[in-house]
């Protein structure tokens, strides 16, 4: 299971800037297993994972742009933050990222 799930969004975000300091760094390759896209968005590399095979594989933006697998989950999980931030309870973080994801899926298609 993803190292951060059970973090509260401080504490995660805590985490998340340690490891984008780490990898900001250079000099060591860094392998993040997420099913968080704040988590994996920055990636150089993301590879998609399907039952044991890699389907996917590029930048957010190329994957995005691919519509394939990866763009789905990006889909499913902007749909599941929106209900979360229209139920009154939003994450400001979060929230944050979804709408770089949205902005980023928009200038795609447009």
């Amino acid at each position: 299971d993803e190292a951060t799930s059970a973090l509260d969004s401080e504490s995660e975000a805590t985490v998340q800037a340690a490891l984008d300091r780490l990898m900001a760094k250079g000099g060591a390759t860094v392998v993040l297993v997420a099913h968080r896209l704040s988590t994996v968005i920055g990636a150089d590399k993301i590879a998609v994972m399907h039952q044991g095979e890699m389907v996917e594989h590029g930048t957010h933006s190329e994957l995005v742009a691919r519509g394939g697998m990866y763009f789905r989950l990006v889909e499913r999980q902007i749909a599941r933050q929106s209900s979360v931030i229209q139920e009154g309870q939003p994450d400001t973080k979060e929230a944050d990222v979804v709408d770089k994801i949205i902005d980023q899926m928009m200038a795609k298609k447009g």
